[in-house]
């Protein structure tokens, strides 16, 4: 995949975080190149299937838009903001390939200006924490503050914790049109 083969590695000052993924990945250009990190035991928000889908491998199979899961729009969008930014890096953990996967995800704690961003997503209800089978699976060195985050954001209701269905509203600009999409999810 990137050429990274230890958990012990750290990227330092000069990293930039140049492209963000579905709500749990980001893309950081660091002096060997471009490299994708997900985000150490969250979870981008993940579509709620019937029994129906389940049973249906058209449905399996078929990738569903950006703004048709609920919060994963909302979550990527709290990533954006740190594009361009200067990160510090910490591999935790490198996950295997899987047959569900094509590489093998190494999965750090990416932190811009002090600020976690795992513990932002999570804080705000647009991620949730993994939770592990087993007490020595690989994990986040801040999982215990990833619990306590998620746990307040599920009692305050925010994000995908909220009883309410979220409505995206967002309007893009190219060249001489505006295009503005309003959707109820």
């Amino acid at each position: 995949m990137s050429g990274i083969k230890s958990p012990s590695i750290r990227y330092e000052d000069g990293k930039i975080i140049c492209e963000v993924g579905n709500g749990d990945n980001v893309s950081i250009k660091c002096s060997d190149g471009v490299h994708k990190f997900f985000l150490s035991s969250i979870r981008a928000p993940r579509p709620q299937t019937s029994s129906k889908e389940d049973d249906s491998s058209v449905q399996r199979g078929r990738i569903r838009p950006l703004y048709d899961i609920p919060y994963v729009f909302e979550a990527r969008e709290v990533l954006r903001q740190f594009v361009g930014k200067q990160v510090t890096v910490q591999v935790d953990y490198i996950q295997p390939k899987t047959s569900n996967t094509v590489d093998e995800r190494v999965c750090a704690t990416v932190r811009a200006d002090d600020v976690n961003l795992a513990l932002t997503l999570v804080s705000k209800g647009l991620a949730s924490v993994v939770r592990y089978r087993n007490a020595n699976d690989s994990r986040s060195v801040f999982y215990g503050e990833l619990l306590a985050a998620e746990e307040n954001a599920q009692s305050k209701g925010l994000g995908m914790y909220s009883k309410q269905i979220p409505r995206l509203s967002c309007c893009r600009s190219h060249g001489l049109h505006t295009y503005s999409l309003t959707r109820d999810l």
